[in-house]
């Protein structure tokens, strides 16, 4: 019976290793593929909105902060913010590995602040204002983030050249004239699977499950990609600005 009860249980062992792997798979993909579709939309929705449009960015590292100002499909003005926490979304400590959320501004008081002629208010407001409710779980996209960035696409050499490269955004996007707006944005976003990100957040501890282990290789190893080019309508007059 123990033979027979050992034998049962590498089976199931080894039917359920590859079970939870394609499920965690199928899980970032909805993720990647839902974060960079509503990152994508408002992105777009700034160069459609007019002289009141203004993005904000910020990249620092794992705490990158995406804010934008644009008009929603019933013409109200809302202030939209994508940023990574590495708060627990379902509570208990802090994590090493962030978290992307999503928060929007009440379209009121958008109005109220755009009408004060105030529109750098988007660069300083604190994220937490962002979050319907306060409260960070309700506006949870996607767990285990190793990276979000944004890349500027301001050339037409570049943008015709299949696969060029292209430069992270800086801390803050630099202020352009109409005519030097970027062609495209290149969104990238890098998910860890669970067995990544429990690697990742070791490695952050000072305690590295391998001596090989770096941030880099854990995320080539165990990191799901999502990347979307996003082409961008050469503004019209009023020009919106960046």
């Amino acid at each position: 019976m123990t033979v027979l009860l050992i034998g049962i249980f590498q089976i199931v062992a080894a039917i359920l290793v590859p079970w939870t792997r394609e499920t965690d798979r199928i899980t970032r993909a909805q993720q990647g593929a839902l974060a960079l579709e509503l990152i994508a939309s408002d992105l777009n929705a700034i160069w459609t909105t007019g002289d009141d449009a203004v993005l904000h960015f910020e990249n620092d590292g794992a705490d990158s902060t995406l804010r934008i100002l644009r008009m929603d499909g019933t013409g109200h003005l809302t202030a939209v913010a994508y940023w990574l926490s590495r708060e627990d979304p379902f509570g208990g400590p802090p994590r090493s590995v962030p978290s992307l959320f999503h928060g929007e501004l009440d379209p009121a008081e958008a109005w109220q602040r755009l009408r004060a002629d105030d529109l750098d208010w988007l660069q300083n407001e604190d994220v937490g204002n962002f979050t319907p409710g306060g409260d960070l779980r309700q506006a949870i996209l996607a767990t285990n983030i190793a990276r979000f960035e944004i890349g500027l696409i301001e050339t037409l050499e570049d943008l015709d050249t299949p696969g060029s490269p292209t430069a992270t955004a800086p801390a803050t996007l630099p202020a352009l004239p109409p005519n030097a707006l970027p062609y495209a944005l290149d969104l990238r976003l890098v998910i860890l699977s669970a067995q990544g990100a429990r690697r990742l957040a070791a490695l952050r501890e000072g305690q590295p499950e391998f001596l090989n282990d770096t941030e880099q290789s854990i995320e080539e190893a165990f990191g799901q990609t999502f990347s979307r080019r996003l082409l961008l309508p050469r503004p019209r007059s009023p020009e919106p600005r960046l």
